[in-house]
């Protein structure tokens, strides 16, 4: 839904976060970011397991590793993002 401008982690901040916090702009941006690291996560999974057959067909460890990665380093992103966000001195 990102194409549309509709950040699907914006649904997730409207549950753990009062209207105040979600509805402006610096907070769409934050779920613009993080929902753009997911997608960029599944697409890179989505690559290298497409191509990772043709390379070492019984590598089944590596397949774990890239879904596990695929999932771990886009959630502490989004654990990490928008701490980082609230400490940045306002522009």
């Amino acid at each position: 839904m990102l194409g549309i401008g509709r950040p699907v982690t914006l649904g997730i901040a409207r549950t753990m976060a009062p209207p105040q916090v979600w509805e402006g702009p610096p907070s769409r941006r934050v779920n613009v970011v993080i929902t753009t690291a997911w997608a960029a996560a599944f697409t890179a999974a989505a690559i290298s397991l497409s191509l990772l057959p043709a390379a070492a067909p019984h590598a089944t460890t590596a397949v774990i590793v890239i879904k596990a990665l695929s999932y771990a380093l886009p959630a502490l992103f989004t654990a990490w993002y928008p701490r980082r966000v609230r400490r940045a001195p306002a522009r």
